[in-house]
């Protein structure tokens, strides 16, 4: 499998949480501090992605209803003005 290109970035966690993935590495359920915060990462992005697709079908929608009422105002306008003459 390619290798998928990271950036590294910094994060603060409160202790508690620290505390818990360090536990998790002693007993070998995750492999590093990394590998446990991308996989929550990864997990809360495929969570979360449904929603956004949500979010961005609504919004594409919503551009293409103001595209369609500016459309309509402008035919109205010309029937106006066709139905004065």
């Amino acid at each position: 499998m390619a290798k998928v290109p990271t950036e590294r970035v910094t994060v603060r966690l409160n202790k508690m949480h620290l505390n818990t993935i360090d536990a998790l590495i002693q007993t070998g359920q995750l492999r590093n501090r990394t590998h446990a915060i991308a996989e929550a990462v990864r997990d809360y992005v495929n969570k979360r992605s449904a929603e956004v697709k949500d979010l961005m079908g609504s919004a594409k929608a919503q551009v293409e209803l103001q595209t369609m009422a500016a459309q309509m105002a402008q035919m109205q306008a010309q029937l106006a003005k066709l139905t004065k003459k």
